[in-house]
């Protein structure tokens, strides 16, 4: 198998980033939970979450087989320990630093033999734990006359997974804050909050980038909210005379983060959350036609309110913003922001919070021209009894739910789009008994257990809300619990069940099956071979490249059938093809496509194809 290093040098895009689909999968076999992790995520958990110990037995063994380490068994020990971390499945966070200061501090080893095993590992080995330790260990060289080195640390920099430990490997070099700053600005996951916490502001360019991109994350914005606001010195920040809006969005992000969850500041900086507060909506005025910032504003109120702080101050500042926040420019930006249904999400948040806002009337406009798209328009529709009944009925016929009926499965559903709009819906009738009977069915029916769940709580919501015998619910409902009961196949489902229906049943010794949390789905794109949308999925340069092969007629033969168009595309190299399969959907616009080479999707041999195919069709 190719190793990590050299599958992640082969990731590396023109712009000096790793491609947005990378991931380790193929290195780490031992995950059967089906649960795709983040890359570095269990680590990052770990290091901000919980109380990391040395693993005792890691590092006896690791310490152990370095003391053996010698010119004439460098390849042998490498390989025992890659072994060794394959089979135990051991993580190296907590154990590294522990083995790291067990070398500087043993002068009887064979330092020399340790090291240039450490390289040898960096390079070739495919085991993600051990590629971890080599970084560490390499850490203790000088690298100062070293460019290959911290090349190749820099390159694995860009991997989530291992920015944490290039960082404490290149920590000692003189341009190591150079390297932070180039590193930070290609990775957007763990490694990024990892980079921030290291960086030093040392000029006004670090300062400046960080404050329009410092919090912005793949995780969350809480990990760099904080970090990002003391480097930048927030307070300064928000006391300039003006900011632009990428600046403002920047802070926007950072504030975001601070009070979103309650805020992380401790209480008794409280009076510095009160001079950010103030300082943001003297900026806010200036952006108050963008939707984008409404939250910030509504985060204010939240925080002031949970405060509980009654002194005049905080008082005018909450009157202030709801004010502010009910004015003709917001309710004319929401009105405005309601024709487009991916600002429906934000439109309703801010309704929520303002209550005197009244939009009934073009949220329902909106909402039926694609009731079931437009789903989380409901639980707003709900509350106005004038629109309440066909709301539901809207919905029912907006969608066939017996298309969904499937035999339960032991799969939670959660990157299942229908899965997961059903599941909301069936938690918004919570409220509502009786109102929806074919959702709650729907969710009963499910294969997936997340509508199951939610059709499950909801029942059992509606018998305590209502004081109702479950045998007295809807007839439907009821025949598809009794169907249900016979299938079912997660222990506490049936538990549950057995408790609606009244039904004795020794479930002591039953074994359910492992739940599956993410079933990989089919994807459709449903695309029109002149669909610009084909154009958004291939990269600049790939478009290029692939535009050149077509000209150069590397597209040699091209074949079409029911359900696919099948391409051969010759290669940079004599004797080199690539297969391109481009699958139909039942409309016969293109489902998927794939190609055999080492890029992954979207390359420059699907892209010739696809003009190859349009040239055809002309």
């Amino acid at each position: 198998m190719e190793s990590i290093y050299k599958y992640i040098c082969r990731n590396i895009q023109e712009n000096g980033k790793l491609k947005e689909d990378f991931n380790l999968d193929r290195y780490d076999k031992n995950n059967k939970s089906g649960i795709r992790f983040a890359l570095g995520m269990i680590d990052g958990i770990n290091l901000y979450h919980a109380t990391i110990e040395t693993d005792e037995e890691l590092k006896s063994y690791i310490t152990e087989k370095l003391k053996e380490v010698n010119r004439e068994n460098i390849e042998t020990t490498e390989e025992e320990i890659e072994n060794y971390l394959k089979i135990s499945e051991k993580r190296m966070l907590g154990s590294i630093d522990d083995i790291l200061r067990w070398i500087l501090n043993n002068s009887t080893i064979d330092f020399d033999s340790i090291a240039r095993m450490a390289i040898c590992l960096i390079i070739e080995t495919t085991n993600i734990e051990a590629l971890k330790m080599a970084i560490g260990i390499i850490g203790l060289i000088d690298l100062s006359d070293r460019k290959e080195l911290i090349d190749i640390l820099t390159k694995i920099a860009l991997c989530d997974e291992f920015t944490l430990y290039s960082i404490n490997a290149l920590t000692n070099l003189e341009n190591a804050n150079d390297i932070l700053f180039m590193l930070i600005k290609k990775v957007d996951g763990w490694g990024k909050i990892h980079l921030l916490d290291a960086i030093k502001v040392k000029e006004d360019t670090i300062r400046e980038w960080l404050i329009i991109n410092g919090c912005k994350n793949d995780i969350h914005l809480g990990y760099t909210a904080s970090t990002v606001a003391n480097k930048v010195i927030l307070s300064e920040v928000l006391s300039r005379e003006t900011l632009s809006k990428e600046e403002f969005s920047g802070v926007s992000n950072i504030l975001e983060g601070i009070f979103k969850d309650g805020p992380v500041t401790a209480a008794n900086q409280n009076d510095k959350c009160i001079r950010w507060i103030k300082g943001y909506m003297n900026h806010f005025k200036k952006f108050i036609f963008d939707l984008d910032f409404y939250c910030i504003p509504i985060l204010f109120t939240n925080y002031l309110y949970s405060n509980k702080r009654e002194n005049d101050e905080d008082i005018k500042i909450v009157k202030d913003i709801e004010n502010l926040m009910r004015s003709k420019e917001v309710i004319g930006t929401l009105k405005e922001s309601i024709k487009d249904g991916k600002k429906l999400a934000k439109v309703l948040e801010v309704i929520d919070f303002n209550t005197s806002i009244n939009l009934y009337d073009e949220i329902y406009e909106k909402y039926k021209e694609n009731p079931f798209e437009y789903y989380n328009c409901l639980k707003y529709l709900l509350k106005n009894e004038d629109c309440k009944e066909e709301a539901i009925e809207l919905l029912s016929n907006s969608v066939n739910l017996k298309e969904y009926y499937k035999k339960p499965k032991n799969v939670f559903g959660m990157n299942h789009k229908i899965s997961n709009q059903i599941t909301f819906i069936i938690q918004i009738l919570k409220e509502y008994p009786f109102l929806g009977n074919d959702f709650i069915v729907a969710g009963l029916k499910s294969e997936n257990m997340q509508p199951r769940n939610a059709a499950l709580n909801t029942i059992q919501f509606w018998m305590q809300m209502t004081q109702k015998d479950f045998k007295d619910f809807p007839k439907e409902i009821y025949e598809a619990v009794v169907e249900l009961q016979k299938d079912e196949i997660i222990k506490n489902y049936k538990i549950r069940i057995n408790e609606l229906l009244g039904i004795t049943e020794d479930l002591s010794n039953y074994e359910e099956p492992i739940t599956i949390w993410n079933e990989p789905i089919e994807e459709d794109l449903d695309l029109d071979l002149w669909d610009e949308k084909l154009e958004d999925l291939f990269e600049v340069q790939i478009k290029t490249r692939g535009t050149n092969y077509y000209n150069k007629k590397m597209v040699y033969s091209c074949n079409e059938s029911t359900d696919k168009y099948m391409a051969f595309v010759q290669g940079s190299e004599f004797g080199k093809e690539y297969e391109v399969i481009i699958e139909k959907n039942k409309k016969g616009r293109i489902k998927s496509m794939t190609c055999n080479c080492p890029y992954g999707n979207h390359c420059k041999h699907e892209y010739a194809t696809i003009l190859h195919l349009r040239n055809m069709e002309k």
